[in-house]
């Protein structure tokens, strides 16, 4: 049973900037080398559902949803701008960029997810919704500490605009190297006003 998740993809354009960020957090923290785990580029996306296992019957109405949502939903264009850690700076567990403008109509997206998808079986979510795209992940007992510094240099680096943003439909496949992220289905959300 496929391990699904509902998320906004990464445009190329974008990719860029945040390999950079990718690659200065390793360079500037090299003791914790061994520690980090970075996203591969063709993971990058922000998350907007998680569903968890998905039954194959589930994934045609699934489609439907992304469709109906796609043509009800307007977002504003996504600043990305700054980094930042998961659960506190001190004790990072997730690195992540975070989003500056258009937070709150990607959340409302979230919540709007979560009434279309409980009548298929997917509870809404449970915690707040941050939206951030994660650029990597620390092994636990990592002294996370010597990243505040780093961290707080990065509290305003501008790393560029979700300016076309698509709702996909994404699966998490198991490989021998870590999980791959494949795209199962996506449409484009407008961007603007009010519809």
């Amino acid at each position: 049973m496929p391990r699904c998740f509902i998320a906004i993809p990464i445009p190329a354009a974008i990719r860029p900037s945040l390999l950079r960020a990718q690659k200065a957090l390793v360079s500037r923290n090299a003791s914790l080398y061994n520690k980090i785990r970075l996203t591969p580029e063709q993971n990058l996306h922000l998350t907007l559902k998680f569903l968890g296992d998905t039954d194959h019957s589930q994934v045609g109405p699934l489609k439907e949803c992304l469709d109906q949502l796609s043509t009800q939903s307007r977002l504003k264009a996504s600043q990305i701008k700054g980094i930042s850690a998961f659960p506190t700076h001190r004790q990072a567990r997730a690195i992540f960029a975070k989003i500056a403008t258009g937070q709150s109509e990607l959340e409302s997206l979230g919540e709007h997810l979560d009434d279309a998808l409980t009548s298929h079986g997917f509870p809404p979510a449970t915690r707040k919704r941050i939206p951030h795209i994660t650029l990597a992940r620390l092994a636990r007992n990592t002294p996370a500490s010597e990243l505040e510094t780093w961290l707080e240099s990065q509290r305003d680096i501008s790393l560029g605009e979700l300016a076309s943003p698509e709702l996909a439909l994404y699966e998490s496949v198991l490989h021998s190297n870590g999980s791959i992220y494949e795209i199962l289905y996506q449409n484009p959300l407008s961007v603007g006003g009010e519809p």
